[in-house]
């Protein structure tokens, strides 16, 4: 008998006959999500100020399309969004990638506004908004500034995001807890841009 690739079964196929079919669809969907995790290479940081987002798909999204959703989903809520304020030109497209955001609400692990404050003679500030993983809920990090002055111009900065964040919290509803949509990114932006002065201070409200 001559063996060819049609009579010579593959070992997957003699895997599967000896202890059935494995399916991963099958598995609850906290299983599959852990397996998208550990399965992705690496969650390469969105430049909101770069002209163009090259990355390179994760290879288990090219297998079905249900794996492509599903998996594509890990994908870009583990790339932390890093906002430039170094430049007039960084805001502007920070303004556009937001906007580029579908209506429905995002989720994501880590978002990192970093620049130049006016303010203070452009010194650098750096503040993280991190998701908790246990809690539904946001967590803000500041790095102070260099002078006494730029210190309290970042603690504003962190006391006004922090503000927004729980104000959205409180209009969200349980399926929409830590997540943002198109219509909040753009407030929180707005607020680093002002506090860092790229944007005039808005004017007091007098209702």
């Amino acid at each position: 008998m001559v063996v060819t690739a049609q009579t010579l079964p593959t070992a997957t196929a003699s895997a599967s006959q000896a202890k059935g079919v494995f399916r991963m669809l099958d598995l609850p969907p906290e299983l599959r999500e852990h397996i998208y995790y550990l399965a992705i290479e690496s969650f390469p940081v969105i430049d909101t100020a770069a002209v163009q987002d090259k990355v390179i798909i994760p290879a288990i999204t090219q297998v079905s399309q249900q794996l492509r959703n599903e998996g594509l989903a890990v994908f870009y809520r583990n790339r932390p969004v890093e906002v430039s304020f170094h430049c007039d030109q960084n805001v502007r497209r920070a303004k556009i990638w937001a906007k580029s955001w579908a209506d429905h609400a995002k989720d994501f692990t880590t978002i990192m506004f970093s620049g130049k404050m006016r303010a203070t003679g452009y010194e650098f500030f750096h503040i993280t908004v991190e998701k908790i993983k246990t809690a539904p809920y946001f967590k803000v990090h500041a790095r102070p500034g260099v002078s006494r002055t730029g210190a309290v111009v970042v603690e504003h900065m962190q006391y006004q995001i922090e503000a927004r964040l729980k104000s959205f919290s409180k209009r969200a509803s349980s399926q929409e807890q830590a997540k943002l949509t198109a219509e909040q990114f753009p407030v929180l932006i707005e607020v680093v841009e002002r506090a860092s002065q790229f944007l005039p201070p808005a004017e007091p409200n007098r209702t």
